[in-house]
């Protein structure tokens, strides 16, 4: 059969159109120990990258990036927010929240973490490229402040930045008189930068976490534990479900060692309770059912996998295929490529960073088949 030669170019990630996410569900679970949980429930469909915390009105805040509605509508890929005044028991309807004083153009901060401030008011960290639309090297981690968990005004300054690659993915916990920052150095499996403040918005790089350790990603919450500071990231293995685990520290540098829970999922946000349990929020890539899917799709193979410059999509069907698109574990594309061919299809990879990916092959704007692949 012949085989349609494409050279896939890397396009930087259209913040505005990713609309990818629609696949994540996050679930909610409790647990009394924080590493066996259970009871386990959807929290928001079309929804990603939670963030959950407890004020001492009692009341809980979760925050998260939701997507439904459809591109461009007015609840599609915007941080939106829920309430509980039970423990979790119940919770309130999405409300999208507001940022007032955002620099530039681009009017699309992601990527939400909330904590509560010393006076007792909600902050909200996120990442924001002020100058783009796209994920570039002008992407920071900003704050913003709140009376209400819902309107915020931006605090002065950027909390997180480099010179030249993206800072996205933050998380902030207040333990042993600091705040503690962290956020992806690159890809994932890169380690995770980790940096301290006396006041919540100064912070200072002190140690990287996570580097050389293979499927483990420092991506996810930090967590204050009491006595101990916690770390919830995932793992992930070629063929295998991410898998979340947490780490923990007393003095905030010597780390203990990886503990894995009984939950699958990425990038989870989690919270103890004042009575001692722990409440969970993970994302799990789940494809909407009302996307139409072929009965023929087992049929598409991805070899090699793993890839290093190359792979080849093989359809033994000859289903027609006008798109194929790498999603990153957050359900964003990395590279795409309009491809409209029923025939074997190489793929120059050679861009593409290294990492865990989903392909996905679309007909007619619908999804015809996901497969794993990992560069």
């Amino acid at each position: 059969m012949k085989k349609v030669l494409l050279s896939i170019t890397a396009v930087v990630i259209a913040m505005t159109t990713v609309f990818t996410q629609i696949d994540n569900t996050i679930y909610m679970y409790s647990s009394t120990d924080g590493t066996t949980f259970n009871n386990q429930i959807v929290f928001l469909d079309s929804a990603d990258v939670p963030s959950i915390a407890h004020h001492p009105s009692d009341t809980l805040i979760a925050t998260y990036q939701y997507f439904q509605g459809g591109s461009g509508s007015s609840t599609f890929d915007k941080i939106g927010v829920r309430f509980s005044s039970d423990g979790g028991t119940n919770w309130s309807t999405h409300q999208n929240i507001s940022i007032s004083g955002l620099p530039g153009g681009s009017q699309r901060p992601f990527d939400p973490t909330i904590t509560i401030s010393a006076d007792l008011h909600y902050r909200l960290y996120f990442s924001y490229c002020p100058n783009s639309s796209m994920l570039d090297s002008t992407c920071d981690t900003y704050s913003a402040i709140s009376y209400d968990g819902i309107s915020y005004a931006l605090e002065s300054g950027i909390r997180m930045g480099a010179q030249s690659t993206p800072v996205i993915d933050p998380t902030v916990a207040y333990f042993g008189q600091l705040y503690h920052y962290s956020s992806p150095i690159g890809a994932p499996q890169e380690g995770a930068r980790h940096a301290i403040a006396i006041d919540g918005l100064n912070f200072t790089i002190t140690d990287t976490l996570g580097t050389g350790e293979g499927n483990i990603r420092w991506v996810g919450s930090f967590l204050n534990d009491g006595a101990e500071l916690r770390f919830y990231g995932y793992s992930t293995a070629p063929g295998n479900s991410a898998t979340l685990w947490w780490n923990s520290t007393s003095d905030g540098v010597n780390w203990t060692g990886y503990n894995t829970t009984n939950v699958e999922g990425k990038d989870p946000g989690i919270v103890k309770l004042p009575n001692g349990n722990y409440l969970l929020l993970a994302p799990q890539f789940a494809p909407s059912t009302s996307i139409n899917e072929l009965s023929e799709t087992a049929a598409f193979v991805l070899y090699p996998n793993p890839a290093e410059s190359y792979v080849i999509v093989r359809n033994p069907m000859n289903e027609f295929i006008d798109e194929v698109q790498f999603l990153d574990m957050h359900g964003r594309i990395r590279m795409h490529q309009i491809v409209n061919s029923s025939e074997d299809i190489e793929l120059q990879i050679a861009a593409l960073e290294k990492g865990m990916y989903f392909v996905r092959l679309q007909a007619d704007k619908k999804c015809e088949a996901k497969r794993l692949f990992i560069k």
